[in-house]
Order: C-alpha cells, then structure tokens, then sequence
C-alpha cells in the first residue's frame, strides 16, 4: 500500500513524496463439504452437523482463501492431503495433480487478491469401498504464499507449507487465530463426513411347530391335545379357501 506524504514548511509544503507502508502478509482457508451427491450445503462459520454418506457417494469440497493482509498478495498453491477413505477421480479434478496420496492445485496461481479478496477451488472424491468415518477426515493449507509479483513472503500467524504436521490445533472452519499454543493456524483446515451405520437385517420368526398327536400309553389319544390338533387344522383350511375365493371368510 502507498500514502501520500505531505512537508511542510513555514506554512507552504514544499515536497511530495509516495512512500511504501510496512506490508503485513496474512492468508487463511477454509475448507467445507459444499456438496454430497445432490445434496448441497452452504458454507458454515462453526461447528455443523456432518454429513452422512454411503459407500460409492460422491463428495464435493469447496476449498476457499482468505487475503488477509494489508496488500495485495497470491495464493500460489494449494495442497490436500487425501485419507484412506476417498478415492481420487481424475476426470472430475483438472485442476489438481496427484502425487500418492497428496494432491496439489496451482489453479489459484495467477490470481492477485486484493485485501478482503477471496477466492475458491473444488474438490470432488468418492467414497471408497474401505472407508470408515475414521479415514474420511481431509485436510487442505496454502503451500506457497506469493506477493503480487510472485516472491514469497512470510505469514504473520501461519507457516505456508507442505507439512501436515506443524499446523497447531486443527479447528474446523476457525480463520483467525495463530497457531500459537493450542490455537489453530488459519492457512489450513479440515472437512469431514461421515458414513452411514449399517443396518442389521430383521431376525425373521421361526414358524409355529404343527401340533402333534399324542398317543397316551394306553393307546388312547389325549382329547385336549386332539382338540388343539383339530382347529390348527380347520385354520389352515378356512386360509386355503379363502385363498381360493380372493375374499376373507
């Protein structure tokens, strides 16, 4: 940023100079699940309720950068770190390059923001057939952080890298803290679904045993147990013709 710089003398300004501000240089991302097949979500400020997904699903991330600085400034690469779970679809990502299990995404490279300036990337993966909602946590951060003329410069309160492991406290959607103690830097995010409990199948009744008839030790049959015997058998018959007329008795 430039400001104008007024000297005065004796009551008549006698220069004017442009001089440069101290630029101060901040990023931030947040990163969201906008979309889980047809079904679309807006983007959340706080904690939100998780998705739920099914084997196969297609999940849709949005992936937005904050310029936070007093400058103008580039967000010359993204990198994603995808989980077991998902399963990359190249067809579906032309603006991202997988390297293992890594993925990277120059897309926003030639995009000077402004201060206050946002700008926004898509990721769409699959649900894969191993995945549990152990494994379907992903995590996004800026890797390069340019000014306006493409030289790297430095985060006030993140560290722009390709390292997952030295971005403090992961806290879903938070873009304002510093990575200092417990806080979160705000360069980087995470987004997460969750799969969908499998439902056990209905234990099916075992079907009534057909009354027997007991013969008593005297070669007799047992009247009660004949009587029970008689009317499971009128039942089965008054079904059948019912069956047979399409109309109850």
């Amino acid at each position: 940023p430039e400001k104008l710089w007024f000297e005065v003398v004796a009551g008549k300004m006698t220069e004017c100079v442009m001089i440069d501000e101290i630029a101060v240089y901040d990023a931030a991302l947040r990163k969201w699940v906008s979309k889980v097949n047809d079904t679309s979500y807006e983007e959340p400020t706080g904690n939100v309720a998780t998705p739920v997904v099914s084997i196969g699903d297609l999940v849709t991330f949005t992936i937005k950068v904050f310029n936070q600085s007093n400058t103008n400034a580039i967000v010359a690469e993204i990198t994603d770190y995808l989980p077991e779970g998902f399963e990359f679809i190249a067809s579906e990502n032309p603006d991202w390059q997988l390297n293992g299990s890594v993925l990277t995404s120059n897309k926003l490279k030639g995009l000077v923001l402004a201060p206050g300036e946002t700008a926004e990337l898509k990721l769409v993966v699959q649900v894969g057939k191993n995945a549990t909602s152990a494994n379907l946590i992903n995590t996004a951060e800026i890797s390069k952080f340019t000014d306006d003329k493409d030289r790297p410069v430095i985060d006030k309160d993140s560290t722009p890298d390709g390292d997952r492991e030295n971005d403090g406290s992961p806290k879903d959607n938070v873009i304002n803290e510093d990575g200092k103690g417990k806080n979160d830097q705000d360069d980087h995010d995470i987004a997460l679904v969750k799969l969908a409990e499998k439902v056990a199948p209905k234990a099916i009744a075992p079907a009534p045993e057909k009354p027997q008839i007991v013969v008593t030790g005297d070669n007799t049959i047992d009247p009660m147990n004949l009587a029970v015997a008689a009317a499971s058998a009128l039942l089965v018959l008054l079904g059948a013709v019912s069956k047979r007329r399409k109309t109850p008795l």
